[in-house]
């Protein structure tokens, strides 16, 4: 993965190299490769139709890639830190034959963190700006159009980290600024107003998965998951471990939850009471199940791979 991702980008991998996210569409694996995002320049979207080969995809101009979506056969994937200037951001689009674009349209963003296809509108959260590069937005932006145009909305005064639909809602993670930092959930119905579900302060970085009807986040301390079910009632539930403190570190096989702590042990839970040690893989940054294959392990590192368990 290493030599793939220097000779595709021309950027060697740091210490900080790895598969901080890899997204399945049928029987391919994309693995969105890089040094550290948000700090470190070096993206790249790869591939594999085996798990052992792996073939390249698109150069992102990004400072690393941490968030990647499917809708059908199309992918999406954020960007996480453009090396452009920040007029704009950018996203990236893999349609269903295969064919790569950066669309650099998202109105005054530093940051993409986070996006969802919901079949009629993409959606783009992130870290953005007045106009002034100066001035921070928390923004949720809306396409009708595959991200060719966009409408806006602020939310808070700092960055919303996610964006997910959920029982016919949209959930974003948030971190204000007020005076003091808080971590919010936001919930919409219209994707125009943002109300904070209350009692609920989720971590920043892991992202918002869906498991068996409900959806799941990390709590701020990293120390137990919050789970939304239909309807919104919000249950708590500590973890007799810490999470990971990374982007891609809860997964769902629609049985078992998975969570990657953070000595690199992988745990499941199927109750959300009773875990189970999977497996372990030192240095683990990110998880996602891969359907027929298993769950797929990215570590960190000059020498990191992709496992399988």
């Amino acid at each position: 993965m290493r030599d793939k991702f220097l000779s595709d980008t021309g950027i060697a991998a740091t210490g900080n190299f790895g598969a901080w996210v890899m997204q399945p569409i049928g029987d391919t694996l994309f693995i969105g490769a890089g040094n550290s995002p948000g700090n470190e320049n070096g993206a790249a979207m790869l591939s594999s139709a085996d798990g052992a080969t792996i073939a390249s995809g698109r150069v992102l101009d990004e400072q690393g890639v941490h968030a990647a979506r499917a809708q059908g056969s199309d992918l999406w994937v954020c960007g996480s830190d453009p090396t452009d200037d920040w007029t704009l951001g950018n996203i990236y689009h893999r349609d269903a034959v295969g064919t790569w674009t950066k669309l650099r349209t998202l109105p005054l963003t530093i940051h993409a963190l986070g996006c969802w296809h919901d079949g009629a509108a993409l959606w783009v959260c992130g870290g953005m700006h007045t106009g002034d590069n100066a001035t921070w937005k928390g923004r949720v932006l809306k396409s009708i159009n595959s991200g060719a145009t966009w409408s806006t909305v602020d939310v808070n005064n700092y960055r919303l980290y996610d964006v997910i639909g959920f029982d016919g809602k949209l959930y974003a993670v948030g971190y204000d600024f007020a005076g003091v930092y808080s971590q919010d959930l936001h919930v919409s119905v219209d994707g125009v107003t943002w109300p904070k579900v209350a009692g609920v302060s989720p971590a920043i970085k892991p992202r918002l998965v869906l498991h068996s009807g409900t959806l799941i986040g990390a709590s701020a301390d990293l120390a137990g998951l919050f789970v939304v079910a239909a309807g919104g009632t919000v249950t708590q539930h500590a973890t007799p471990f810490a999470l990971a403190n990374q982007w891609n570190v809860l997964e769902s096989d629609g049985t078992y939850l998975y969570a990657l702590d953070d000595t690199g042990v992988i745990q499941r839970t199927s109750d959300f009471v009773t875990w189970e040690v999977y497996t372990r893989v030192a240095g683990a940054i990110s998880i996602k199940w891969w359907p027929v294959h298993g769950l797929m392990i990215g570590d960190m590192g000059t020498a990191a791979r992709v496992w399988l368990a």
